[in-house]
């Protein structure tokens, strides 16, 4: 189990990456979860230690990786079937999809303020 302050950052970035992506919850817990064990996780796996629905799962870990902030293996499981891991991406990788995403958001906001600047308020 990861000390205090390791605890600490990873609820930081837990909540950073999750405010900017604006994550539910099961992908907080996901984050949280993997960032503290540090190995990869099944569905199976996920789903035991989040105690959430499958879909609600499987939804934020496909959110997850099409944002690229988790990374997905194919493995073979000991009945020959497919499955997948989950990972966090590298952190270098993480920073540059928050940044991009936070740069969005901004010209997001600049495009209204000026939309907003250019319409007459009744008054």
């Amino acid at each position: 189990m990861p000390g205090k302050a390791v605890r600490a950052q990873i609820k930081d970035l837990t909540s950073l990456v999750s405010n900017t992506f604006h994550l539910p919850g099961t992908g907080r817990l996901i984050l949280e979860t993997l960032l503290a064990t540090k190995t990869a996780l099944s569905v199976k796996d996920l789903l035991k230690r989040v105690k959430r629905s499958e879909r609600s799962v499987r939804g934020a870990l496909d959110h997850l990786v099409a944002k690229g902030v988790l990374l997905r293996k194919v493995s073979l499981t000991g009945r020959k079937r497919l499955a997948y891991l989950y990972t966090i991406g590298p952190m270098d990788r993480i920073v540059q999809v928050v940044r991009g995403e936070i740069l969005n958001q901004l010209e997001s906001l600049e495009r209204l303020e000026g939309t907003l600047h250019e319409t007459k308020v009744p008054g």
